[in-house]
């Protein structure tokens, strides 16, 4: 009995690992996608509508971005050694002889909160990159939105 409930809890493992590796990777695809994307359609528009605003900085702006959310985003090694603990914290969760369903989803949402964190952060710091941008510049940038979405 041991054997075959050690067994259940290794596959339940492997799914959530196997689920969470997939979602990463659908991410990093479309992220990547929209960076390696070239020409205009429907499919920018239907991949992620606010990758859109990163994708329309011309490529001197998107480095100067990355430069700036890097330098305001420090915190980087925590955030990852957070997401880790996280992570190791759902598999005792899951891992215990009763499954405590109020701490895991407790723990999804710090893990959705934490995520929608970053999202702002991001956000902010696109508000902020386009406050310092010039007229011209601002325009430039209007007319590769434009082009993306027609």
């Amino acid at each position: 009995m041991s054997d075959q409930t050690n067994s259940n809890y290794k596959n339940i493992c492997k799914i959530i690992f196997g689920v969470s590796l997939a979602f990463n990777l659908v991410i990093v695809g479309a992220l990547g996608g929209l960076m390696l994307r070239s020409g205009k359609g429907q499919i920018a528009k239907r991949l992620a509508p606010s990758g859109l605003y990163l994708r329309a900085l011309s490529p001197q702006d998107r480095r100067k971005f990355g430069r700036e959310i890097r330098k305001q985003g420090s915190g980087i090694k925590q955030d990852k050694a957070w997401e880790k603990g996280s992570y190791a914290s759902a598999i005792e969760l899951l891992k215990s002889d009763a499954f405590d369903k109020g701490s895991f989803r407790l723990l999804l949402e710090k893990q959705t909160d934490y995520v929608k964190l970053r999202r702002d952060f991001v956000r902010m710091a696109l508000i902020d990159h386009m406050s310092e941008m010039t007229l011209e510049e601002r325009m430039a940038y209007a007319k590769r939105l434009t082009d993306l979405i027609d």
